[in-house]
């Protein structure tokens, strides 16, 4: 009998919807003044390894669009994962360099899990279950207040879209211009990009959408899998977009050269101020099959807001 890909034939579970909360995301907070009117968000989760996902691989070409496919497929049929995400962000517009670098476990079907690690430069631990969020007080507040979480408002989603293998599966279906390396038996390595307005062409999710219309006109996608399919680790790459004034030179501010007017001249420092602005975001995905543990704080450990004094 022939192996059927674990892709095919499988019959998605509709994603959630609700649109992104203003309150979500300290660690894309801010991103507008990079990228326009957009907040970017960046990198995937998922994983694929419990149950089936141990057995023998199923033989498919190893083509780009396959493996893609393969790697959409594998991730709805996971239930839990290790989930590492590295961004860094660039100093621009005035606004201070800085890095989200967190990992943990999720469990994909609850969902539930727990992240550790850098959050805007700081130390920082942050819990979701099942759409609440609760982040950890740095070690003065805990002092004043005697509490040990701060609870974030409903809806708050500090990794975006990343934690719902469904929208991360939609997303990889969207990539084109996509080329695969790789040797049989071993690691693939899948290029693309995904085209913003293209993707939102494709995705029915509203939801969905409304994230996608957050990301450039173009963002670079490496999958990385292993022979079977499997998501090992995930990267978007992201320009910095413009934004009309952000770092642009008014006939106020300087001279255009000679001939170029101001319009010009705001346009031409538009481009040199975003040429080398970067964002680049990492998934790193292990472990397949764990299980997090997440206990969710008592209410006399909680604030629902940050004191007076604090932002």
């Amino acid at each position: 009998m022939r192996a059927r890909a674990p892709w095919r034939g499988r019959r998605r579970t509709p994603a959630a919807t609700g649109a992104p909360s203003p309150a979500a995301a300290r660690a894309l907070h801010g991103l507008a003044a990079v990228a326009g009117a957009s907040a970017v968000a960046l990198a995937l989760v998922a994983a694929g390894g419990d149950g089936g996902h141990g057995a023998a691989a199923a033989r498919f070409p190893h083509d780009a669009d396959t493996l893609l496919a393969a790697g959409a497929g594998n991730l709805e049929s996971s239930a839990s994962f290790r989930l590492t995400m590295r961004v860094a962000m660039p100093g621009v517009g005035g606004r201070a360099a800085h890095r989200m670098d967190m990992t943990g476990v999720w469990d994909a079907r609850r969902p539930a899990g727990r992240m550790d690690g850098v959050l805007e430069n700081a130390r920082a631990t942050v819990l979701s279950i099942e759409g609440t969020e609760y982040v950890s007080l740095p070690a003065s507040l805990r002092r004043r207040t005697g509490r040990a979480w701060l609870r974030a408002a409903r809806g708050t989603r500090t990794f975006a879209v990343f934690p719902d293998v469904h929208r991360v599966a939609t997303i990889l279906r969207t990539a084109r211009r996509a080329t695969a390396s790789g040797a049989p038996g071993g690691a693939w390595h899948v290029r693309g990009e995904i085209d913003r307005a293209a993707a939102l062409a494709a995705i029915p999710d509203p939801a969905l959408k409304e994230f996608v219309r957050l990301l450039p006109s173009r963002t670079g996608l490496d999958l990385w899998t292993d022979d079977a399919g499997r998501p090992a680790r995930i990267r978007l790459t992201m320009p910095a977009e413009r934004r009309p004034g952000t770092g642009s030179v008014t006939p106020s501010e300087g001279a255009a050269p000679k001939g170029e007017s101001g319009v010009e001249a705001e346009r031409r420092a538009d481009d040199e101020s975003s040429e080398a602005a970067t964002i680049e975001g990492t998934v790193e995905l292990s472990a397949f099959g764990a299980r997090p543990r997440v206990a969710e704080p008592t209410a006399d450990q909680i604030l629902t807001s940050p004191p007076k004094g604090t932002t």
